[in-house]
């Protein structure tokens, strides 16, 4: 078996120019070699898919250093390699989709999200370190809320992960999504991946709301389908007893 050596240098912190040296005769040159940060898990990609034939061995090497073997990378069959150990992207990993819960008061004045701080791939001491570990008061979090069905939106910051709105309407129902917000970091990653949305009760609802005009004609029409039947069938009914009683008339006055 071959071995092909996948090497890429760090130009500057967190910054990568990949370059593939091959020593294997005629084998295919790897290409495609990239690297992509989320969550703090660092996973550098490349081409082609390797044959029976030979492997992949990952090296690492700061500019004019020696270099390091990736362990978990020697010999590989794979076309990916997990370096978080080796280099952790602070500045520019993508950060995922929060998860929170939404808890609207008694009093429906105040509706409170607690919003999960992200566990990220980086440990320390043993222990996994999530986005707040790492960023601490930097890291705020941007809710965007509006009413349910409504198309204007509105946003705001927040600092910690348990946040309280008092500015919405008692009683309507409002949707919201929350994403990771670290103004120190350059624009285009300053804010995380959108979360799932979630809406609040509507405790106002009404039938407009709730069903639209086709489905409110239909079960009006119906209403009035049904009201007439009753009223014929309470014709019919009152013409028959008239008939009998009348018939039982005849029958005593014979």
């Amino acid at each position: 078996m071959i071995e092909k050596n996948v090497f890429f240098q760090c130009l500057e912190t967190f910054v990568f120019e990949l370059t593939c040296f091959i020593f294997a005769g005629s084998y295919p040159r790897a290409y495609n070699i990239t690297w992509k940060s989320n969550n703090f898990k660092t996973l550098l990609t490349w081409g082609p898919e390797p044959s029976n034939d030979y492997s992949y061995t990952v090296e690492l090497s700061a500019v004019g250093g020696n270099k390091q073997r990736i362990h978990n990378c020697v010999r590989s069959s794979s076309t990916h390699c997990d370096v978080t150990h080796y280099l952790t992207d602070l500045t520019s990993s993508d950060i995922g989709k929060p998860d929170f819960k939404l808890e609207v008061s008694e009093d429906k004045k105040k509706t409170t999200l607690h919003v999960t701080d992200l566990l990220t791939n980086v440990f320390k001491d043993g222990h996994q370190q999530n986005i707040r570990d790492i960023f601490g008061d930097k890291l705020k979090y941007r809710v965007n809320y509006g009413k349910n069905k409504s198309t204007g939106k509105k946003k705001a910051d927040f600092k910690t992960s348990k946040i309280e709105l008092t500015d919405l309407d008692p009683g309507e129902s409002y949707c919201f999504t929350v994403q990771a917000f670290i103004q120190s970091r350059s624009f285009d990653k300053q804010l995380g991946e959108l979360s799932k949305p979630q809406c609040s009760d509507d405790n106002n609802k009404s039938i407009f709301t709730e069903f639209s005009p086709g489905v409110i004609a239909v079960a009006v029409l119906l209403i009035l389908l049904l009201i007439g039947v009753i009223v014929a069938v309470a014709v019919v009914c009152h013409k028959l007893r008239q008939k009998v009683l009348k018939g039982g008339r005849g029958v005593l006055d014979a």
